[in-house]
């Protein structure tokens, strides 16, 4: 750059319109802004002005505004987001505003690239499916949880002071996904994006490999963490006490007693072995707020009539409070009946499965006297479950080695059936289960440790 041309002094400026771009956006969040705070939060912005309408004599300002950009080149970033309960909807929420974009920069020149382009799926579900949305006809790439939680376990244990250097990642990173403001406050963060601060997730995430590792007595850390004395995670002087000592301080203050666990290794029947069982779930197809309590037991007595030959088995669960009970309701020989109390605060997953165990167990009893058996429950998620074998639950596995043990000839059909529709076997056996609620907990029974989770959420709420 020359500084002056034939003995003439010479500057240079930007030029005001060929050094810049212009942009309109429309949004209700910017009502409150003022002109200076939207030039000081937008990334880039110089110059934003209001759009004003008049009205008789006044003037009135839109939630339009005009943004100048210090680039000839306009923005190229774009988010687009949004929350909910059911993710159909959201889905094709998104994807309807996708495909908008995407037509608005087709038409006048522009691309978006396939390969930047990532979906990011917040959710506090154990069972979900990951939204499949599309850009230009190819599917867009979903992202798992962010990096912060992977060895979480380990890093935790350092000095807080060392750990709050990682608190400004996250909370950038939330105000990306939620388009926020630099001075927005920390909390109003956490609330609008439903998420846990770092130091209540990395609480999570070790309470839960706790649990989890409580179960596995065969996971070579279980001996580790269990078994050595809790000075050994303190040894070194003037050190933070390690995580693990942190946990179990804060499984002390939960209330929460991981003797309860259940860690006994449950054997996993052999993927090529065949069981003699069927799974019926076409009762699901109605729509029950549409259905009648007639159409049901309607539905009900054909599949008697088609099961006629079988010995008839209702299984059902029952939840107070903190209570939970099973029961198994034999319609032929109803003092062959059983009812039993959980260990408190257990899932009702786990209570249905629990339900089938017991009429298994009595079943096995009757294989002398006969071949086919029929199991109804109003379970459809217990029922799912033993149809797609998920041997991750140990319940499952065990209900499967309790089938291994039937003789070849013995055939079990599970049947779904809806819930309080009227079906007397169904009703029968949800007054033994709730009859079941006054009784003493079963000592010798343990509990999932995935049940013990929404104490541990309660709690970390609390702190």
């Amino acid at each position: 750059m020359i500084a002056t041309f034939l003995d003439i002094p010479v500057t240079f400026s930007p030029h005001k319109s060929l050094n810049s771009s212009s942009g309109v956006i429309r949004s209700r969040d910017l009502r409150c802004c003022s002109k200076e705070e939207m030039a000081e939060e937008l990334s880039g912005v110089t110059h934003p002005r209001r759009i004003k309408v008049r009205r008789g004599e006044d003037k009135i300002q839109t939630v339009t505004v005009l943004l100048t950009f210090d680039s000839p080149k306009s923005p190229d970033d774009i988010s687009i987001y949004t929350e909910g309960k059911h993710l159909q909807h959201l889905e094709r929420t998104i994807q309807l505003c996708v495909n908008d974009v995407q037509k608005w920069v087709s038409e006048n020149g522009f691309r978006f690239s396939v390969s930047k382009t990532t979906c990011v799926h917040f959710h506090r579900q154990r069972i979900y499916t990951e939204p499949a949305l599309h850009l230009d006809g190819q599917p867009i790439s979903v992202k798992v949880r962010f990096k912060l939680d992977y060895g979480s376990v380990i890093y935790g244990s350092a000095k807080k002071h060392v750990l709050r250097a990682l608190d400004p990642i996250h909370h950038q990173g939330l105000r990306i996904a939620l388009g926020a403001f630099r001075t927005s406050p920390i909390k109003s963060l956490y609330a609008e994006a439903g998420e846990p601060s770092l130091e209540h997730q990395r609480m999570k995430l070790a309470f839960n490999y706790v649990l989890k590792l409580k179960s596995l007595p065969r996971n070579p850390c279980h001996e580790v963490v269990f078994e050595a004395p809790l000075s050994d995670f303190s040894a070194v002087t003037k050190s933070e006490p390690n995580l693990v000592a942190n946990t179990f301080e804060h499984f002390k203050n939960a209330n929460i007693s991981l003797n309860i666990i259940d860690n006994l290794h449950v054997q996993c029947p052999p993927p090529w072995e065949e069981h003699n069982i069927t799974v019926d779930i076409s009762l699901t197809k109605e729509n029950k707020e549409n259905t009648s309590e007639v159409a049901y037991q309607k539905e009900f007595f054909w599949i008697m009539e088609n099961f006629s030959n079988h010995y008839a088995v209702f299984t059902d669960d029952s939840k107070l409070e903190e209570k939970v009970t099973a029961a198994a309701y034999f319609r032929e020989h109803p003092d062959r009946s059983k009812a039993t109390r959980l260990r408190d605060g257990a899932f009702v997953f786990s209570a249905e499965l629990e339900g089938i165990a017991l009429a298994l167990t009595e079943i096995k009893k009757l294989t002398k006297y006969h071949k086919n058996f029929i199991i109804y429950s109003d379970s459809l998620s217990a029922l799912q479950a033993v149809q797609s074998k998920n041997f991750k639950v140990i319940d499952i596995r065990r209900l499967y080695n309790l089938i291994r043990k039937f003789p070849p000839y013995v055939h079990i059909s599970f049947v779904w059936i809806p819930a309080h529709v009227g079906i007397q076997g169904n009703e029968n056996v949800d007054k033994l289960a709730k009859a079941a609620l006054n009784r003493t907990p079963t000592s010798g029974k343990l509990i999932c440790y995935s049940d013990l989770k929404p104490k541990i959420n309660t709690y970390i709420k609390s702190v």
